[in-house]
């Protein structure tokens, strides 16, 4: 009794099918735990030759191909063509290496004489990604592993910075440069008010490098050699501000004081 053949077509499908399979769980563990492009290719090329040899030895299947290949007639018959459809599947999905990071730095400055630190958020918009960073104590915000694709773009800029802003608007756009650096000259906010003032001991010994913290503005700022300050606060001459006066981290001054002309503080010795 003759048993009946299967048809090749479904044995050459099943194959495919299993081959296929192999390649979208290799896809999926590649974009898991990032397997290199050439270790992708090595891995399905010893794939596709074990494939190869089970569709057409084993399985006894067959494939042809015929096309126009450079003004002239290509027929392709047998393993090759097999090989050669696997490789294109495998091609089809194969790994796309990320772009390589690059660290990026914008750096703001306070206008001429103003001796205060700057503190506050910069933050930038890049292809629709929002991305904040922390003004240091050297006025630096850094960003780093930034997309390389964002080179060549502008980046939309913006801070929350305390009596300053970066331009004559509150945000601005600047290109991205080789550098990775950017510079921010800081204008004082307009509905900001400048305050000079000064610390002092009860022997009027001026207190240097001192911290003055107006904890309603969220603003602290350092004193010089003579014990004065300089600060921009969103508030107007004669406002009450609680204010909070530290030496070496040590609290040696809270209250609250009426903002002036010239702010004098007396603090114990």
């Amino acid at each position: 009794m003759n048993k009946r053949a299967t048809p090749w077509i479904f044995v050459t499908l099943l194959g495919l099918s299993i081959v296929f399979l192999f390649i979208l769980v290799l896809s999926n563990y590649r974009s898991r735990f990032e397997v290199p492009v050439t270790t992708f290719f090595f891995l399905l090329v010893i794939c596709d030759l074990g494939a190869t040899y089970l569709l057409t030895r084993v399985l006894r299947s067959a494939a042809s191909y015929s096309g126009t290949v450079m003004k002239g007639n290509l027929k392709l018959t047998g393993p090759a063509v097999v090989f050669f459809l696997i490789l294109l599947i495998g091609y089809r999905f194969r790994p796309v290496e990320k772009s390589p990071l690059f660290n990026m730095a914008i750096y703001v400055a306070a206008p001429a004489g103003d001796p205060n630190m700057v503190e506050g958020i910069i933050s930038i918009l890049a292809n629709n990604d929002v991305i904040n960073a922390t003004i240091d104590k050297n006025g630096k915000a850094m960003f780093p592993n930034l997309n390389r694709d964002y080179l060549g773009d502008s980046l939309h800029i913006t801070s929350r910075i305390e009596g300053y802003k970066i331009s004559k608007n509150n945000d601005t756009v600047l290109p991205v440069p080789d550098a990775r650096g950017i510079q921010l000259k800081l204008l004082p906010a307009v509905d900001s008010t400048l305050y000079v003032g000064y610390i002092f001991k009860r022997n009027n010994i001026p207190v240097a490098n001192a911290t003055v913290k107006f904890s309603d503005h969220l603003k602290n700022v350092r004193t010089d050699e003579e014990g004065m300050f300089h600060v921009y606060l969103r508030a107007k001459p004669g406002e009450r501000t609680d204010v909070m006066v530290f030496k070496d981290q040590v609290m040696c001054y809270s209250d609250k004081i009426y903002l002036g002309k010239n702010i004098k503080i007396v603090i114990d010795d």
